[in-house]
């Protein structure tokens, strides 16, 4: 069975906000709409959405196990964020990898694709929890681990869900409600618990060291989750004397912020390094500019030395930064190895055209794992299919002498995934080409690359490596041949640098 990722596909829908025929109430902070079309009287609650449906868990309001039988529904999106029709029955359960055996019912669980972290909301002897447990890069997971900020506390942990918003990806919004020992200390978290299951944020920056209740949404009711939206906001499951009684859906205009600044954790990439190799000979002398990727802002530059190496010891744990180089014109393709303090290799990268480009996630530490990207290159080699037979289902075009996928396809290839993901369960075939211009065995590593990048942002839209095939098929099969000795006119083989996708038969 699959595992319910409120946001693993996180692909942003474009929805029209309008004037809606809403019944809500006058709120401070954040304004609140009651989704009366998802409530039941029952307890509903939203566990998130991936911009078409979303996800509510519901159960009876006097059960005496609130959640232990919980029913899972799902509720189409009608027009906005908060507009939504009834929920329906839906058979989707968590998965319980080997890892996570012991830690009870498990409820729910979020996943961060950018990290390859999830997020875990389990149920043991009536005591809600919650868990970290990280991707290795076979595809399992590590055993849990519970944030540093609420190994301490006592309480109850619940319904934990990964932040969208820019600048607190990573971040977990949760449901927590303190045991009455320490009502009265505060201590370990900041802002006010005003009783029952308050809505509260671990931040990612600082380590999750720290329980910070979101006060504008919290009352001395049960808030029990509070779910983001890709296009932002959110839905709040929360009990309020003026709705059907248990937990309702109510749309939140904004997640509230902290009032409180993030303490950086200052974790560093030490001993981390990157290598770039011309085939196997390291490459002195490469000029690497890095910047913030967010901000533009310049954080290092400096040469690969003699070994190729460039040291990333000033670089911080939790950034996203983009490296430039001039590319060395005797090199026509080079490979670029980040490997940690271990010698572990962590990503690899091709470095083509006018310009060498990397992006880089860097990796984030949370107590002894170490959750970092996971590496790309490492697909399958299998033997090539060479007829498929088959119409393909999906092409991406590359600029010329590139393997970058435009931002609007690479959107547009996260939907196709996560709608092909729904529908079957086998193979898909992603086949690499370029254009005749140029060397042939230039062009036939220039069309794997392009396969690989292509199977990466599948890779990053849930499926799995075992499900993807990669070829590179150079320019054995552009889509336009000129009689021989003629040269192709100017943009007549723009077509011809492609990334085809083909569904395999079961």
């Amino acid at each position: 069975m699959r595992a319910i990722h409120v946001g693993l596909c996180r692909f942003a829908a474009v929805l029209l906000l309008g004037a809606l025929s809403v019944s809500g109430a006058a709120q401070t902070g954040p304004l609140l709409e009651h989704i009366v079309g998802m409530a039941s009287g029952q307890h509903d609650v939203v566990l998130g959405s991936d911009g078409d449906q979303v996800i509510v868990l519901r159960q009876p309001a006097n059960s005496a196990s609130p959640w232990d039988r919980a029913q899972t529904h799902l509720a189409t999106i009608m027009g906005s964020p908060w507009l939504a029709e009834r929920p329906v029955q839906s058979a989707l359960v968590p998965d319980q990898a080997l890892a996570w055996e012991g830690l009870g019912k498990l409820l729910h669980v979020d996943i961060d694709p950018s990290s390859g972290m999830a997020v875990l909301s389990t149920l043991k002897e009536n005591r809600h929890s919650i868990w970290f447990s990280a991707r290795k890069p076979d595809n399992t997971w590590s055993d849990p681990w519970q944030a540093p900020a609420l190994e301490p506390l006592h309480g109850d942990a619940a319904f934990a869900m990964f932040d969208l918003a820019e600048g607190r990806e990573g971040d977990v919004i949760f449901a927590f409600k303190p045991d009455q020992k320490d009502e009265t200390s505060g201590a370990g978290w900041k802002g006010q618990w005003k009783g029952g299951f308050d809505i509260a944020r671990l931040p990612r920056r600082g380590g999750y060291n720290a329980v910070w209740f979101l006060d504008p949404v919290n009352t001395t009711a049960h808030e029990w989750a509070m779910a983001p939206h890709p296009m932002g906001g959110g839905w709040l499951s929360a009990e309020r004397l003026n709705g059907l009684g248990g937990a309702d859906p109510w749309w939140c205009s904004a997640i509230p912020l902290d009032n409180h600044p993030v303490e950086m954790a200052g974790l560093f990439l030490e001993g981390h390094t990157l290598t770039v190799y011309c085939g196997s000979t390291p490459m002195e002398g490469v000029a690497w500019t890095v910047k913030d990727a967010k901000t533009g802002s310049s954080v290092l530059q400096s040469s690969s030395d003699a070994s190729g190496q460039v040291a990333l010891d000033r670089l911080r744990s939790e950034g996203h930064y983009q490296w430039v180089a001039k590319p060395v014109s005797s090199c026509l393709q080079a490979t670029a190895i980040w490997t940690n303090a271990s010698g572990e290799v962590i990503q690899r990268f091709v470095l083509l055209g006018g310009k060498w480009r990397i992006n880089m996630l860097t990796a984030l530490d949370v107590g002894s794992w170490q959750v970092r990207p996971m590496d790309r290159s490492r697909l399958p080699r299998l033997a090539p299919i060479h007829n498929t037979n088959l119409e393909a289902e999906w092409v991406v075009f590359h600029a010329i002498g590139s393997p970058g996928i435009r931002p609007g396809d690479s959107q547009r290839l996260k939907a196709w995934a996560n709608e092909w993901k729904r529908s079957t369960e086998g193979q898909v075939l992603v086949m690499g080409h370029a254009s005749v211009d140029g060397n042939p065995e230039d062009n036939r590593k220039l069309a794997n690359e392009r396969a690989r990048q292509v199977a990466a942002q599948l890779e990053f839209a849930g499926l799995s490596p075992d499900q993807i095939r990669v070829e590179g098929w150079g320019s054995e099969r552009p889509l336009l041949r000129c009689p021989e000795g003629v040269r192709c006119p100017p943009g007549d083989q723009e077509r011809s640098r492609r990334t085809e996708l083909y569904l395999l038969p079961e």
